[in-house]
């Protein structure tokens, strides 16, 4: 359910099942100060005052009480007392009047006694036990889930008799009030409630338009000595499910008598606030959902600058600099300058350069502000590229210029013919940093694969290349940081090597035997690496971004940080590799095989595997991310922290995994998908689409399979005590000699399912569809719940 309030309304909400239907009651507290004009407090002070100012009292519990009351959380102070050291206190509100007289032994030290006559009377008063009535046999096996027959709705109120309005289901407008001896310093205090109205809407499933919610101010809180009241409304609407299931969202809003807004305006702020691209920046605007007459400190202000600072800054000191090109100009050429210098100097104005700071939105036009300037943003970038093609044309044209200089970036920094020029440059020395070179590299490093591709060399070049790599190697010298990129070095022998951040953007190491090298921090953007041994490589910070790697064994190789953007994987091997906060994206998988790797903090958004193993795996924090996974094994692999997020699977097998903390939720879908023995715990398939999902003799626990539509399913001998299975739709399903001990199955559809041999030892089955059960009555129903039934199909 999707709440959408106000930053000044707290909520409460209870679901209840009365009179045989299922009701969400909501409670909408609302704090106010008892001021002269009282204004509206944020949700943030009253959740920080009312548990230290209520002590053990509950706010509101949320049920939808059916008359006016009141309640007081206060305290006599001895600095109010008579000779007699007695203090009277007392509350007139609503045509309620109550008085006490506190006396202050003379052996108490406290400055004030707390006055509990004035709180909410406990659940098990006389009061209260005779309107809740009591149970029989009968009716409690009818409907375990309601109140007793007897239940009288006046139960629902809290507040002592005296503090109650029977007459009132709700409080006027501006009800006056006045209180004596409740507070440190004042020993009288009156006022008048802020005229306020609560509203609420909700939108049901399938629903497209706002039904309201009539609410009432049923509550009213006085914290006399903070100077503070909380207003609670109240309201309820029948749901269909036990678990409100069947509302989408809630809205609240407030409003008052004179100012009463239009269920149009309440659809417009809901519909703004659930479109997905801006909802964050009109839940900013407070204002739809709140008076306007009203002050309130719980509303994001308006920007107001207290000066236009940055541009004040920025226009004196470019006057300075104006002021003295001017003096230089003069100096340099006093006579042609001399008229002009009795002429009036040039400002910003002259310039049309503004002169305050641009006007900030307000937080109603906070949208509109963004998406005008989001708009401009694209606007400016498609003229820049645009700009920059033409330049480049204009450039290429130019007599005398070597043949591509207009193209885009390619290949390496020329870091000496770059460091020379800016040397020989007088102006620009002061310019160059100690570090430039550095930064340069590794800015390539990062961002190779974004620029246009490295021209492959010449095989000539390529030759005298290997010959200088072979005269290296045998002298023992390190290959770290050459410059290969476009070389073909394929078929050699750099078993190893110390090839740490080496250039080989476009180098062809088909066939090349890397093993036990040393690749850290190498650029191999667009690298072809068919049937290359990477064998105990370590590839850590390298970037394999649009690399072509067939074949390849990356077996034991340690990956960690690596960058794979738009990498292609055709039948690689990954046994034994090591994957940390590896970059993958954008990749071509083909049949990898990553059996005893260790993957660890990876997130794979929008891409495809077919065909690959990922048994014996170590997996911690992993979540595939709108992709599609066909054949996949996840054989005995040990996973922590794991999620399928609206991503496509079928035919994978977790048959022997142990899974702990993983999620397959938002629309991923499982077809056929097997958890053969495996053990899984804190797994959550809620709402997950699985026909066919095979459990048979898995271990679960503290799993939630809500919503789930497992048709088909083999859960034969399965574990599945206290799993949460509300509403799973387990037509057609195996629950053969499965343990149930304790499931929650309410509302579950058991269509056709087989139950010979389960354990339903209390377990909960009120509301579930049981039509055509097969071997109910060889499974074990003690202590098994069956009611509420589910009412007939419409």
């Amino acid at each position: 359910m999707k709440i959408i309030k106000p930053m000044a309304a707290g909520i409460v909400t209870r679901i209840y099942r009365l009179d045989g239907i299922e009701r969400l009651g909501v409670a909408m507290p609302v704090m106010t100060t008892l001021e002269e004009t009282p204004c509206i407090m944020g949700e943030q002070e009253l959740m920080r005052l009312a548990p230290e100012v209520l002590r053990t009292a509950m706010l509101d519990a949320g049920y939808a009480k059916p008359h006016a009351e009141f309640l007081v959380a206060a305290n006599a102070f001895a600095t109010h007392c008579d000779a007699q050291r007695t203090s009277r206190v007392g509350v007139e509100f609503g045509g309620c009047a109550k008085h006490l007289a506190v006396a202050f032994p003379e052996t108490l030290d406290e400055a004030s006694i707390a006055l509990d006559e004035f709180m909410p009377l406990a659940i098990d008063t006389p009061e209260r036990r005779a309107l809740y009535g009591e149970w029989d046999q009968a009716s409690a096996a009818a409907d375990p889930f309601g109140f007793p027959p007897a239940f009288e709705r006046a139960w629902f109120n809290v507040a002592p008799p005296d503090q109650q309005r029977h007459d009132l289901q709700a409080w006027p407008d501006a009800v006056p009030w006045r209180i004596a001896g409740m507070h440190p310093i004042h020993a009288r205090q009156q006022g008048t409630l802020l005229p306020l109205r609560g509203r609420c809407f909700v939108i049901r499933q399938g629903a497209a338009c706002l039904e309201p919610v009539p609410m009432r101010l049923s509550t009213v809180w006085f914290m006399p000595d903070r100077e503070r009241a909380i207003l609670v409304f109240h309201g309820e609407t029948p749901v269909e499910q036990f678990d409100a299931n069947d509302i989408e969202s809630l809205m609240l809003a407030i409003e008052t008598p004179d100012e009463p807004r239009s269920m149009e305006h309440y659809a417009q702020v809901h519909a703004k606030r659930t479109h997905a691209q801006d909802a964050a920046l009109h839940s900013l605007v407070d204002a739809d959902l709140m008076p306007s007459k009203v002050n309130s400190t719980a509303s994001f202000p308006d920007p107001t600058p207290s000066g236009p600072a940055w541009q004040n800054s920025m226009q004196r000191y470019g006057e300075r600099l104006m002021h003295e090109a001017q003096a230089r100009a003069h100096a340099a050429q006093p006579t042609t300058l001399a008229g002009a210098a009795a002429q009036p100097s040039v400002s910003f104005g002259a310039l049309n350069m503004p002169s305050t700071a641009p006007a900030l939105p307000r937080m109603s036009e906070l949208a509109d502000f963004v998406a005008k300037n989001l708009a401009m943003a694209d606007e400016a970038t498609a003229q820049a590229r645009a700009n920059a093609v033409a330049a480049r044309t204009r450039m290429a044209a130019q007599p005398g210029v070597p043949q591509g200089a207009g193209a885009g970036r390619r290949g390496p920094p020329q870091i000496k013919r770059l460091m020379d020029t800016l040397r020989a440059t007088p102006a620009a020395t002061p310019l160059l940093q100690p570090d430039l070179e550095g930064k340069l590299l590794a800015m390539y490093r990062q961002s190779a694969q974004h620029q246009d591709a490295a021209f492959t060399a010449s095989p000539e070049a390529s030759q005298s290349a290997r010959i200088r790599l072979r005269e290296k190697l045998v002298r023992g010298e390190s290959l770290a940081g050459e410059d290969l990129t476009g070389i073909d070095l394929s078929g050699l022998d750099l078993r190893g090597a110390d090839l740490s951040n080496a250039l080989m953007e476009s180098a062809n190491l088909s066939g090349t035997d890397l093993s036990e090298a040393t690749l850290a921090g190498a650029v191999l953007v667009r690298a072809t690496l068919h049937r290359t041994q990477l064998t105990g490589a370590n590839l850590s910070e390298a970037n394999l971004s649009l690399a072509n790697c067939e074949e390849t064994s990356f077996k034991g190789t340690t990956l960690d940080r690596a960058t794979c953007e738009k990498a292609i994987f055709r039948r690689c091997d990954f046994s034994a590799a090591h994957l940390e906060r590896t970059a993958l994206r954008e990749c071509e998988w083909e049949a990898p095989r990553f059996a005893g790797a260790a993957l660890n903090d990876l997130v794979i958004a929008e891409q495809t595997f077919s065909g690959a193993d990922f048994s014996g795996t170590t997996i911690r924090k992993m979540s595939f991310v709108q992709c599609t996974l066909q054949e996949t094994s996840f054989d005995n692999a040990n996973i922590e922290g794991f999620g399928f997020l609206s991503t496509r699977a079928s035919q994978l097998r977790f048959d022997g995994a142990m899974i702990r903390k993983a999620c397959f939720i938002k629309d991923t879908r499982l077809d056929a998908t097997r958890f053969a023995g495996a053990a899984l715990t804190e797994v959550n398939f809620r709402s997950t689409t699985a026909p066919g999902l095979y459990l048979a003799g898995a271990r679960t626990a503290q799993c939630d399979f809500s919503d789930a539509m497992l048709t088909g399913a083999n859960l034969r001998g399965a574990h599945l005590r206290d799993a949460m299975m509300i509403r799973t739709d387990l037509t057609d399903a195996d629950l053969s000699n499965s343990d149930l001990i304790g499931a929650f199955m309410r509302g579950a559809n058991l269509t056709r399912a087989k139950l010979a041999g389960a354990n339903l030892f209390r377990a909960l089955l009120a509301e579930a569809r049981l039509d055509d059960l097969a071997g109910l009555d060889a499974a074990y129903t003690v202590q098994t719940t069956w009611v509420p039934r589910a009412r007939a199909a419409a």
